[in-house]
C-alpha cells in the first residue's frame, strides 16, 4: 500500500513538472541577435538610440520588440536579459533606468532606477514594471536592497521572496510596498520559461531549484511574521502597562482629592 502511495505521488510530481516544461516551451521568447537586427534598417525587433550603442559603453536607450528577448553582458560579471516590450536606458555598466517591461539580472551589483525608487540586485532577481506597480522577485542567494521614494533607509528582500512597489501614499508621499512574501511559484514558472536559456532537460532542474527556494523562503517568512507579531504584542503590552500606571496615578490623585474634600466639608475648622 505504501509502495503504491509513493508511486502515485512520484507520478503526479513528474507529470506536473513535465506539463510545466511543455507550458514553458509555449511561452518562451525568441532570442535576439543584435548584429542581425542592425542589418535590417526597418526592423522593430530591437531599437537602439543612438544606433549601435549597445555595443559601446555609452549611455544607451533600448527597446525590445514583441515576443522577443535580449540577453547581453554589461560587463564580464553581469548578465542582463530583457523581456518583450521592455524599454530602458543603460546609464553605465552597473546602472539601469527601467521605464517599463521585465528583465532578469544576474551577477555583480546592478542598480535599477524607477520612478518608484531604486533597487540594488546582487546575484539574481526578476524585475517587472507594468502600469503603476513594480514587482521584484529575488531568485538569488543574497538579499535585494530596495529604497522607495521618500524612504530614509533601504529595506531587504530576502532570497526566495517577492514584493510589490506601488505609487506613493497620498498622506506620507512614500512609495507603498507590501511585506516580503515567498515568491508565487506558478507565476515564477512563467517568468522562468520566458527567459530560459538552455536545453529542455535543464528547465525541469531549474523549476526544482525555484521550488526549493520558495520552501526555504516560507520558513524564513514564517519567522519574520512571528517576530513582527511578537513585537506588536510587546508594543501592546508596553502601552497597556503605561495606561495602567497612568490610571493608578490618576486614581491615587482622585483619592487624595476626595479625602481633602471630606476634611474641608465634613470637618471644617
Amino acid at each position: 500500500m505504501i509502495r503504491w502511495a509513493v508511486f502515485i505521488i512520484g507520478f503526479v510530481l513528474g507529470f506536473s513538472v513535465e506539463m510545466r516544461v511543455e507550458a514553458g516551451e509555449r511561452v518562451q521568447l525568441i532570442p535576439i541577435n543584435p548584429d542581425q537586427e542592425r542589418s535590417k534598417p526597418l526592423s522593430s525587433v530591437l531599437l537602439e538610440e543612438p544606433r549601435g550603442c549597445l555595443a559601446t559603453k555609452l549611455e544607451c536607450a533600448i527597446r525590445v520588440g514583441n515576443q522577443r528577448r535580449l540577453q547581453f553582458s554589461s560587463s564580464k560579471d553581469r548578465v542582463w536579459t530583457l523581456g518583450e516590450n521592455t524599454i530602458l536606458v543603460r546609464m553605465n555598466e552597473s546602472r539601469i533606468r527601467l521605464v517599463e517591461g521585465s528583465m532578469r539580472l544576474q551577477g555583480s551589483s546592478t542598480v535599477v532606477e524607477t520612478e518608484l525608487g531604486e533597487i540594488t540586485v546582487v546575484d539574481e532577481a526578476f524585475v517587472e514594471r507594468r502600469g503603476e506597480s513594480l514587482i521584484l522577485v529575488n531568485t538569488g542567494h543574497a538579499p535585494v536592497l530596495v529604497k522607495g521614494r521618500g524612504w530614509t533607509m533601504k529595506s531587504e528582500v530576502p532570497s526566495g521572496h517577492e514584493v510589490m512597489l506601488d505609487l506613493p501614499n497620498v498622506k506620507t508621499g512614500k512609495t507603498s510596498v507590501n511585506f516580503p512574501l515567498p515568491l508565487d511559484y506558478d507565476k515564477q514558472v512563467v517568468r522562468e520559461a520566458r527567459f530560459f536559456e538552455g536545453p529542455k532537460g535543464e528547465f525541469a532542474a531549474r523549476l526544482e531549484f525555484v521550488a526549493n527556494l520558495r520552501t526555504q523562503a516560507a520558513i524564513v517568512s514564517s519567522g519574520l511574521h512571528q517576530e513582527i507579531v511578537e513585537r506588536k504584542l510587546a508594543s501592546i503590552e508596553t502601552r497597556e502597562s503605561e495606561l495602567r500606571k497612568r490610571r493608578l496615578v490618576r486614581e491615587a490623585k482622585d483619592r487624595e482629592l476626595r479625602a481633602l474634600f471630606r476634611r474641608k466639608v465634613l470637618n471644617p475648622e
